[in-house]
């Protein structure tokens, strides 16, 4: 496998109308038209379709809890993400959005629900456009002059910090732009089901968004994804979405690309980007960032995620700065258990990284070292790094503090090269 990475052909239909007719424009609707919606949750178990993003859950199961529920309802198309970086949501909105509408038109059939909401980030401004011109042209055909449920945009800053559970999970139906055209597909009888689309990002020799398959092996996706990776010092390390969704060596990347196989690995089951770093990046610090990213999007969550989270963020910046104490990994341990029993989406960063680079956390726990060098030491203060002489100005302010002036003076005396002036 070698050569520029295809993607596939329904991601470059735009938003021209496809056909003169409702049937033959919305042939996954036409088909689902007669089927009741069990039937319709049944063709999509049968078909063995996941989520192309985030959790990876089978969506079947998601539909099946939905049409549990009663009362008012939401159709979702969420294009957030953990990674702003990642192009999948905008190139299927901008390139694909009969498919999308498609797919929410054969959902709206499960409980009639009379509002369609679109999350778009809001440094995405005008990939609504597309979209919304489609679903005009689709109540043109079907001749619906006075619509009967309410189309919202939404503008967010963030997304949410769950990962396989979603709280309002009976009450919206919620699923990314490219899982609602893989559902359209499904209806519509294309065998598309078994993929999802991946932004290449840096560390690769290839960028940009390429069509990953879940039936082959990711390091050997890797190698045809443009000449595989570029980094070539020891052994690379993976992040996904940015390192909120995990950390993999390229060592380990022999391994089906299936949300199962993923997840059996300790990363996200199904990423919207990867980029790769180099061996000797700390991948401690890279978790640190990642939970306190994950801990920012609980802002509005329960008392119990946040505490969760505020906690492994408190452990592992202990960890880096050289103040941990012997059960810190072991209580790190511990809350990677309860942040998956919770669903919360941290579980996978901080789990990959206590998983597979393991003896990097304990040089850090017993404060031994750092492969970057940056961990356990204190930076000097501004005005230590700053003096001429190089005083430790803090130490002796702290000695004078303390009343022990004797003190003080040692430490101005130990780096004056002129003590006596």
């Amino acid at each position: 496998m070698s050569g520029q990475p295809t993607l596939p052909s329904w991601l470059n239909m735009g938003d021209a109308t496809p056909a003169q007719t409702l049937g033959e424009a919305l042939p996954g609707f036409d088909r689902a038209q007669t089927l009741s919606p069990l039937q319709r949750v049944q063709h999509l178990q049968t078909a063995a379709l996941t989520e192309s993003h985030g959790a990876g859950q089978p969506v079947d199961h998601i539909w099946r809890t939905f049409l549990r529920g009663n009362g008012p309802s939401t159709i979702v198309i969420d294009a957030t993400g953990f990674d702003p970086e990642s192009l999948g949501a905008s190139a299927v909105l901008d390139g694909a959005p009969w498919l999308v509408a498609e797919g929410v038109i054969i959902a709206l059939g499960l409980r009639n629900s009379g509002t369609i909401e679109l999350r778009l980030p809001e440094d995405q401004a005008g990939h609504e456009a597309a979209f919304l011109n489609s679903v005009d042209s689709i109540r043109s055909l079907a001749r619906i002059s006075a619509p009967g449920r309410s189309l919202e945009v939404k503008r967010v800053s963030r997304t949410t910090c769950w990962g396989d559970r979603l709280p309002a999970a009976e009450t919206q139906l919620v699923h990314d732009p490219e899982t609602w055209c893989r559902i359209a597909l499904s209806f519509a009888g294309e065998q598309e089901t078994g993929a999802s689309l991946i932004t290449l990002r840096q560390g690769l020799k290839q960028r940009g968004l390429v069509q990953m398959a879940h039936d082959a092996i990711l390091r050997a996706q890797i190698d045809g994804w443009g000449g595989g990776v570029d980094v070539h010092d020891g052994d690379a390390i993976l992040a996904f979405d940015g390192g909120m969704g995990g950390f993999l060596p390229l060592s380990a990347a022999n391994v089906a690309c299936d949300p199962v196989s993923f997840a059996s690995v300790g990363i996200i089951p199904a990423p919207s980007s990867l980029m790769v770093m180099a061996e000797g990046v700390c991948v401690v610090k890279q978790t640190r960032r990642a939970l306190y990213r994950h801990w920012q999007l609980a802002e509005d969550e329960p008392h119990v995620v946040r505490g969760l989270l505020a906690r492994a963020a408190r452990l592992t910046a202990e960890i880096t700065l050289a103040r941990s104490q012997p059960g810190h990994l072991a209580a790190l341990d511990e809350i990677v258990l309860q942040l998956g029993a919770q669903g919360v989406a941290a579980a996978w960063p901080l789990a990959s990284s206590l998983r597979h680079y393991r003896d990097q956390w304990e040089s850090h726990a017993r404060r031994e070292s750092c492969p970057e060098g940056i961990c356990l030491e204190r930076a000097a203060a501004p005005c230590h790094r700053t003096c001429p002489a190089n005083i430790d100005i803090p130490s002796f302010i702290a000695h004078i503090g303390h009343g022990d002036y004797r003190s003080a003076v040692e430490v101005i005396r130990h780096d004056n090269p002129l003590p006596l002036v």
